[in-house]
């Protein structure tokens, strides 16, 4: 919103928008990840269930680690290579310039993209860490 009136946003000129797209690409999926795996951490500890069986498989189980820091900097690398083939893309186009409006309606959809694409990983990792408590068993 903050370049909402500007005329012309450039992808490496003032305004920069590449950068935006990388570090939006790692902040909105790492902020997401902390965010929904404590409320689920809570509603568990409220008696609340969920059951990762019922969750579709998404695409990045296999790397996608339950823990909350290593989640939030593995689905946030995840975004940054998503904001990276972005940047790539809009910079085989030309590093086409927006205006300020543009570049909020782009932002929004790139965003929702970003979510799309990641959101189901988060989810299922994070319901998954619930279904796996950890033991902690005393030594003799």
């Amino acid at each position: 919103m903050v370049h909402g009136t500007t005329p012309s946003i450039g992808l490496w000129t003032e305004g920069a928008y590449g950068i935006d797209l990388l570090v939006t690409g790692f902040l909105l999926p790492s902020i997401s990840w902390l965010i929904v795996r404590q409320l689920l951490r809570k509603q568990a500890a409220e008696g609340k269930r969920h059951d990762v069986a019922t969750l579709p498989s998404p695409w990045l189980r296999h790397i996608m680690p339950t823990a909350l820091l290593g989640g939030a900097l593995v689905i946030g690398a995840a975004g940054t290579v998503l904001g990276a083939v972005a940047v790539l893309a809009l910079q085989t186009l030309g590093g086409p310039s927006f205006s300020g409006s543009a570049y909020v309606a782009f932002k929004y959809a790139y965003s929702a993209l970003l979510a799309g694409l990641l959101h189901p990983t988060l989810m299922y990792a994070a319901v998954q860490s619930l279904a796996r408590p950890s033991v902690r068993t005393k030594r003799p």
